[in-house]
């Protein structure tokens, strides 16, 4: 028998090979597993016939029912109270405590993956990252990442949510795959899917609907119902209950906060839309087509627009015989003709 043991106890009929363990109680259960490391008061005390763990700390992977293989615990009670979950890693104090049979979950920071019980293949990095204090040990999903402080701290049966950034995400219960990238993206969901948040405070009201995308600080923040999309810094910022409701643009906002059904370009200082492709233009006086335009205003142009012959200006205070006027002749702002 290959073991090497600097403890207090003695390991009672262990026939496991290559085991290295420092500190009392390290191996206390151990009966026929293997290539386990375990440095710390009680560490891997609950190791029976698994192989291939490391426990560094106190109690870390210490439940009496131990069974998983290949899994790392590094801090104190991390990984605490696996039993056949195995290839999770936990790097910190309290890290993945919770875990019983998830496998392949990666928990770094102090209570990172501390709610995780059954849950696979979850990546939890910074302090309380899918570990909230308030109720450890209840969370089930699979697939989720979060990056950052508090991120997912609440997530219980969620699954397959990213969520990147101080805060983002914290609320989240059992909303499926949403994204979140941003301090206090997504803060308040706690139910709705498939939701994208990109930018600080980007669908931070929203709670249990879904399908919105907020890309841009502060897009779509008050929003409170489904499938809207928001692209530009406070793009849709006052937006409430509407519902499809398009804004592109910095400060793009609807008609109203209730509109729905609509798209907005721009804010009010934008003045000219461009497709450069097929050689048009919108302007505030009207539309441009390349060699030609279709121009909106007051009184006669004559001598005002300059425009290609072609060209059309409707007279939004004319008369009979001078509501529509044609460019006949010329290139520059002469040359029109009242019909």
């Amino acid at each position: 028998m290959s073991l090497t043991k600097v403890s207090y106890n003695l390991i009672n009929g262990s026939t496991g090979v290559e085991n290295v363990g420092i500190g009392e109680n390290v191996f206390s259960s151990l009966t026929t597993g293997s290539s386990n490391t375990a440095f710390g008061f009680n560490a891997a005390a609950g190791i029976t016939t698994s192989y291939g763990n490391v426990a560094i700390g106190l109690s870390a992977l210490s439940s009496s029912l131990q069974t998983g293989d290949q899994n790392t615990a590094v801090g104190r009670f991390a990984l605490l109270n696996s039993t056949t979950g195995y290839e999770n890693v936990a790097v910190g104090t309290a890290a993945l405590s919770g875990n019983t049979t998830g496998n392949i979950n990666v928990a770094i920071g102090r209570k990172a993956g501390l709610r995780n019980t059954t849950g696979n293949e979850n990546v939890a990095i910074g302090t309380n990252s899918m570990g909230n204090d308030v109720s450890p040990g209840v969370s089930t999903g699979d697939g989720n990442t979060a990056v950052g402080r508090n991120t997912l701290e609440d997530n219980t049966t969620g699954e397959n949510n990213t969520a990147i950034g101080r805060v983002a995400l914290p609320s989240n219960t059992t909303g499926n795959k949403n994204t979140a990238l941003g301090y206090s993206s997504l803060a308040n969901n706690t139910s709705g899917n498939d939701n994208v948040a990109i930018g600080a405070n980007a669908l931070e009201t929203s709670t249990t609907v879904g399908a919105n995308v907020a890309v841009g600080s502060f897009a779509l923040n008050a929003a409170t119902n489904e499938r809207n999309t928001a692209l530009g810094n406070a793009a849709l910022l006052t937006t409430t209950t509407g519902t499809n409701v398009i804004g592109i643009g910095d400060a793009a906002a609807a008609s109203s906060p209730t509109a729905s059904n609509e798209a907005t370009i721009g804010n009010n200082n934008l003045a000219k839309i461009r497709a450069p492709g097929i050689g048009l233009s919108l302007t505030r006086t009207g539309i441009e087509v390349t060699d030609g335009k279709i121009v909106f205003g007051t009184g006669s142009p004559e001598g005002v627009f300059t425009a290609s012959v072609g060209s059309l200006f409707l007279r939004v205070d004319g008369g009979t015989n001078t509501t529509l006027y044609v460019k006949e002749s010329g290139t520059g702002n002469t040359g029109w003709v009242a019909k």
